[in-house]
């Protein structure tokens, strides 16, 4: 039967919302082309569900060739999603420590350099884990483990990367860092990929179940065009970190704050030309950034409401070769009345990691 005026008006509107999900759906196979698209393929996992609400909403009016539409903008939506993971399911994470001894916890945390550093500390005795990144550390906890001595009595491997200021000798160039370790840390030299070398903490964790390599980065927050290039520059030498290790039969854990989710290229460029795969369960539904809704985003000014998926995005996380497997994955943190300042939440990760090949073979060998 003919539609009247608003039937019609109604089709109209559908068309134009099942075109504008099928739009942002191929967003992220462009996203290397420019800074804005790669901002907007960020939010890959927040537009699918806007394109599952336009569904359901077009379904009800049986308006069922935008719902066609609509429904293949889905598909193309959930394409980064699902690729590149290590993990589907959500994996909890056990306050008791197992038996297995390949079984590593970690924690990343890019915190703020106006935390208060007893309030750091208190949370890396809670995560109790065996490896721990610290991205930015309070200014007191650097002069502390960067600049000292701090936590050497604790973890047998300490690796560091001090602040360094950008050409202007006021703005940052390379954040500071740590990364401590209950096992002892073998450096890696990244001198092989050129000037942004300074970026890395990179290692061998001499495991006695077995070694393997870490890696520490943290490219920039795309915030305008040419620091999205930088990062991305930096994406690109993470590749080549990532190989070297990989080409001496080590499993490899990255620790990092991409600056990117799993639409956004960064993230995939890295995963597809490395081999490595997101730590984070698909189905868990959690951001780590930021920690709380901010009032303004220029300022940044904070509010007490806590930001959480889809306010939230998950850019904080750990990359693994495909050998590791995932046994637990959760984000935390304190409120704001402990001390801690960052926008972030941490992120504590279980991985069983085998022994690398080369050990295997060995030990078959005797």
């Amino acid at each position: 039967m003919p539609r009247g005026p608003i039937g019609r008006a109604v089709t109209v509107l559908a068309w134009l919302a099942g075109a504008s999900a099928l739009l942002s759906s191929v967003l992220w196979m462009f996203a290397g082309w420019s800074w804005r698209i790669d901002l907007a393929a960020n939010l890959g996992a927040q537009m699918l569900a806007g394109c599952g609400f336009i569904a359901c909403v077009q379904g009800l009016l049986r308006r069922w060739w935008p719902l066609v539409l609509t429904g293949t903008a889905c598909l193309l939506h959930m394409v980064p999603l699902l690729s590149h993971r290590a993990a589907i399911w959500p994996r909890g994470i056990e306050q008791a420590r197992g038996s297995d001894p390949r079984v590593v916890r970690l924690m990343h945390y890019n915190d703020s350099s106006l935390s208060d550093k007893a309030s750091v500390y208190a949370l890396m005795d809670r995560e109790n884990a065996d490896i721990v990144s610290i991205l930015s550390p309070p200014v007191h906890m650097q002069f502390d483990v960067i600049y000292d001595h701090g936590l050497e009595d604790k973890y047998p491997g300490k690796l560091t990367r001090p602040w360094a200021p950008s050409p202007d000798g006021v703005t940052t160039e390379v954040t500071p860092g740590f990364v401590v370790s209950r096992w002892p840390l073998t450096r890696v030299d990244c001198s092989f990929v050129g000037p942004v070398s300074n970026r890395f903490i990179a290692a061998i964790v001499e495991r006695p179940a077995g070694r393997f390599g870490l890696i520490a980065v943290h490219p920039r927050s795309p915030r305008w065009r040419e620091r999205w290039e930088e990062g991305n520059e930096v994406a690109e030498a993470l590749v080549m970190v990532a190989l070297d290790l990989r080409g001496q039969g080590l499993p490899v854990v990255v620790l990092t704050d991409m600056n990117a989710t799993p639409t956004g290229w960064r993230s995939r460029h890295v995963c597809a030309e490395a081999n490595l795969l997101r730590a984070k369960p698909l189905l868990v539904c959690d951001g780590t950034y930021p920690d709380v809704v901010p009032w303004n985003l220029r300022t940044r000014e904070k509010t007490s409401i806590p930001a959480r998926w889809p306010l939230s995005i998950a850019i904080d996380d750990a990359l693994i070769s495909p050998e590791i497997d995932v046994t637990g994955w959760r984000v935390g943190g304190f409120p704001a009345s402990t001390g801690l300042r960052s926008e972030h939440r941490p992120v504590t990760i279980e991985l069983r990691i085998p022994a690398p090949a080369a050990s295997v073979s060995n030990q078959k060998s005797r």
